[in-house]
């Protein structure tokens, strides 16, 4: 699957120089969160392909999951927590060309774009891993700063 990721990121352009968005990566970004947020996706979302952070952040799936996982309190007691939880992925989700971002009103509405990803990301935390790897060192290498990361390492 990596090669179908790389081969997936060929010909996107992923300069943050010319997207002007610091929301390619966020702190609650990491491979568990991501894995996680891909599964709600795919279960609160269900046949439709559009939905809000507050789909996923509020659908019974999503708060059985992050409790039971991640050890937190259940979303409505800790809903500003939950906020970013759910909100810094689907941004680099959206980022990535995973999903669609559509900002023309709050909530925001999502669309799927490529659902077998999504999939792919959802199974394990290792294949996040495997994706986000490949997509930051093709954002860096866009944005043409790599060399710094590459000299640094």
């Amino acid at each position: 699957m990596r090669a179908e990721i790389q081969e997936y990121f060929h010909n996107k352009d992923l300069d943050i120089r010319k997207t002007r968005s610091a929301r390619f990566f966020d702190q609650k970004v990491q491979p568990d969160v991501l894995s996680a947020v891909c599964e709600c996706i795919l279960n609160c979302i269900k046949d439709e392909n559009t939905f809000t952070v507050n789909d996923i952040r509020f659908c019974s799936y999503s708060n059985e999951l992050v409790t039971e996982i991640f050890n937190k309190p259940e979303v409505k007691k800790a809903e500003k927590e939950y906020d970013k939880f759910f909100s810094q992925p689907l941004k680099m989700l959206a980022y990535s060309g995973l999903i669609n971002e559509n900002r023309d009103k709050k909530p925001y509405k999502y669309i799927v774009v490529n659902k077998e990803f999504i999939e792919y990301i959802s199974l394990r935390d290792r294949n996040a891993f495997y994706f986000l790897s490949i997509y930051l060192e093709k954002v860096l290498k866009d944005s043409d700063i790599w060399k710094y990361f590459d000299t640094f390492f």
